[in-house]
């Protein structure tokens, strides 16, 4: 199966993953278990908005013994450890509808028809979803229902505390949806206008700084993708010019978002725009990155968010030095 192949398999099958994890909490106990691996064929209902207010309060609450010496370190000002304990909310709020028996069951029914199949990378994928489960059951015991906005609200005091890694995921979206049950529920209250305030600053602030995943994720904003794209205004100039620096911050800028913008060479004024949008790229990269080449993969990597949700792996995340596994 060539590599393209294999992506796509394991988009569909994150999908169907997903669809099961909604379609079992929309049955009763007494549901009969599918007779198949292949997860039912329904769309996945976004989770319904909360109407409600929000505030930093939400950071207090009682936290199982195995946070609170994250959180006493958040509490002295430790942004790292705010960061870590933001990470680990939000993961362990994301997991909970993992944890489901009768999912598991399935889980498990299913590796088991996809083995005997032969479809061992697929069947390996559900063995993880098990194991991931075992984990989560004893990492994220005890949380209380808002374990995902504390994680956010902790996120954001890292990132306004200067901690790269968090102003890196707040400032790109990739804490805004805190698990399946929270839903959209940002939109109805203060972290998106919050969000939206502080992003473009915190970004712009991060690329001055030369941090490479701050390029990608302006880029994808230009590009109208995700959640920086509800917000980043078209700039033709400023796009070209983010596209060219990546061009020379990065070693193989290969699948890079490419900003969005479209200049016909073939007319004066564009290829003189184009110049400018060169010499200033190759300005900031001197600048800003002090004339250094980088790898994509790493910072690709340090935009994902700390949500199990959209991770093919479901591995626990290590933002901000996060360890799993150590009371």
């Amino acid at each position: 199966m060539s590599s393209s192949a294999r992506k796509s398999a394991r988009v569909v099958l994150l999908v169907a993953l997903l669809a099961a994890i909604s379609w079992w909490l929309a049955q009763s106990e007494d549901s009969a278990e599918p007779d198949d691996a292949e997860a039912p064929a329904q769309e996945v209902a976004s989770a319904s908005p909360r109407v409600g207010s929000y505030s930093e309060s939400e950071e207090a609450g009682a936290l199982p013994l195995a946070f609170e010496g994250l959180r006493q370190r958040a509490e002295a000002g430790e942004a790292r450890a705010a960061c870590q304990l933001g990470a680990k909310l939000m993961y362990c709020a994301s997991v909970q509808r993992l944890l489901d028996r009768d999912l598991q069951e399935w889980v498990a029914k299913s590796e088991q028809i996809l083995a005997q199949k032969g479809q061992l990378d697929d069947a390996n994928r559900f063995a993880q979803m098990q194991l991931l489960a075992i984990a989560a059951r004893r990492e994220c015991a005890g949380l209380p229902a808002q374990a995902g906005r504390m994680g956010h609200a902790w996120m954001r005091r890292a990132a306004l505390a200067g901690e790269p890694d968090a102003m890196l995921l707040h400032a790109s979206g990739e804490t805004l949806v805190t698990s399946f049950e929270d839903g959209w529920s940002f939109l109805q209250d203060e972290r998106f206008k919050q969000w939206r305030a502080e992003a473009p600053a915190m970004l712009q602030s991060l690329l001055e700084q030369g941090d490479p995943a701050a390029l990608i994720a302006l880029l994808r904003g230009y590009e109208n993708r995700q959640y920086l794209g509800w917000i980043t205004a078209p700039d033709p100039d400023r796009a070209l010019t983010l596209s060219l620096l990546a061009q020379e911050v990065f070693n193989r800028p290969g699948g890079l978002p490419s900003g969005g913008y479209s200049f016909d060479l073939r007319e004066p004024d564009q290829r003189r725009r184009y110049r400018e949008a060169m010499l200033r790229a190759r300005e900031w990269h001197r600048q800003y990155f002090g004339g250094q080449k980088h790898e994509t993969k790493p910072h690709f990597q340090r935009l994902e968010g700390p949500t199990g949700m959209g991770d093919s792996k479901f591995d626990p995340p290590s933002v901000c030095g996060a360890e799993w596994g150590v009371q």
